[in-house]
Order: structure tokens, then sequence, then C-alpha cells
């Protein structure tokens, strides 16, 4: 007999994997410039609840406290003080990527790949995978399986996002500024 005492239905509970964004960085992107048209800005931290509003969300919607993590993987957001006082407000990156629509400028280019491997595991993938060289999809899912803790459907959500940002960033071109953003992370 199972420990639930029913064999029929035994259940096995999901432990919770290893953390990754949400969005990939183009979805983030679209949700700090709903953000940024509301007109917040660096010196101006709100509720979250109150961003949650801008994107269409409730306050206890998962989508929108998952986004809001996404976000702040990117370094697009951060939270100022904690419990009910906590407060968001959108970083620096975060102003140069709304504000700033020239495809070409250095600054918007150079902070999208930094954004693009701010989150840890996509650093970390994309520095022991070889980026920009990197491996056949399959490949990376399965090194986040096996090597890293990710069930299945984690690693597959988490290769997409990944390889989604890395191509935004253009980090899946070699380059010596590939080299720079690298060093700084």
């Amino acid at each position: 007999m199972s420990e639930t005492g029913n064999d029929e239905n035994p259940t096995v509970t999901k432990a919770r994997g290893p953390a990754y964004p949400y969005l990939d960085l183009g979805k983030a992107l679209e949700r700090v410039q709903q953000i940024a048209d509301k007109g917040l800005s660096t010196r101006q931290a709100v509720p979250p609840s109150t961003i949650y509003g801008y994107w269409g969300m409730g306050l206890k919607s998962s989508s929108a406290r998952q986004t809001m993590a996404a976000l702040k993987y990117y370094g697009l957001v951060e939270y100022v003080g904690s419990g009910k006082d906590r407060r968001v407000r959108l970083t620096d990156a975060a102003m140069v990527l709304a504000h700033d629509k020239d495809r070409n400028s250095e600054r918007r280019r150079a902070t999208l790949r930094k954004a693009a491997l701010a989150p840890e595991i996509f650093s970390e993938v994309y520095e022991s995978e070889g980026g920009p060289y990197l491996p056949p999809e399959e490949a990376l899912i399965l090194n986040l399986t096996l090597d890293r803790g990710f069930d299945r459907d984690s690693a597959e959500k988490a290769v997409k996002n990944f390889l989604a940002s890395i191509q935004l960033a253009q980090l899946d071109q070699p380059s010596q500024q590939h080299e720079d953003v690298l060093a700084d992370n």
C-alpha cells in the first residue's frame, strides 16, 4: 500500500525546480513599456498592485507575480522596502530599453545584452555551453534536466525563454562585445 493509503491514485508531490524567468526578454520589454508609458521613472516607486493594474492583471494573479519576477531577473525592476511597504520601480536599464528606440544605439544594444544574461541560469548556460556557439535546443534541455535539476517541462520553457532572449540581444552572433558582457556579469 502506498504512503497515502490509496494504491489506485498515488500522488507525487512536484518539487519546486530551479528558478528561471517566466517570460523571455522580448515579452518582458513589452511589460516594461506598458509601465513606462504610464510615466513611471526610476525615481518613482509604486506598489506592485499598481503595476499589475497597468497590465490588466489582478492582485492575486500568479501571472502578475511571475511577470514581475521575470522583470526582476532581467534587471528591469527593483524592489524598495519590504512587507506592506514594498514598492517597485524601473531600473536605469529599463528606462534605456523603454525610451531609446534607435536599434543601432550602442547604449541600447549593450543594455539589451546585459539584460539577456542577467538571470543567473541564463548567464551560466551561455558561458558553460559555449555562447555564442550554442548547441541545439535539445542538448540545452538535456543539460538542464540532467545537470541542473529541472524537470522536462520546466527545462523546455526555460530553454525557450533563454534562446529567445539570446536571439533578441544578438548574443547568438560572435563578437568581442559578448565577451565584455560576460566579464561584467
